[in-house]
């Protein structure tokens, strides 16, 4: 016959086990948890790169044709560069 002590150890025990098994599926859970959460993070992270990376490039097109422009402009005015500058010279030198 099992004595006190021996029932109380096999309680224990088996309380024990329980508690361990409950802990070890909680701490799976939040590992799985934490790896969806990472896996969520890393698309986000790469979606706003790659929105980011359309924005400077749309800026940077922006700039480029301002300049191009500018350029123009400052070709015009100074006369030198292209068919427009050459035909205000022209028509400038006619009237001189």
């Amino acid at each position: 016959m099992a004595s006190h002590g021996d029932q109380t150890k096999a309680s224990t025990e088996g309380k024990t086990n329980e508690t361990l098994g409950a802990a070890r599926e909680k701490a799976e859970a939040g590992k799985e948890r934490a790896a969806q959460t990472a896996e969520a993070t890393k698309e986000r992270a790469h979606e706003g790169k790659e929105k980011t990376t359309g924005i400077i490039q749309q800026a940077g097109e922006k700039v480029k044709s301002v300049a191009q422009g500018t350029a123009g402009a400052v070709k015009s005015a100074l006369g030198v560069g292209g068919e427009k500058g050459e035909e205000g010279n022209r028509e400038g030198n006619r009237g001189a």
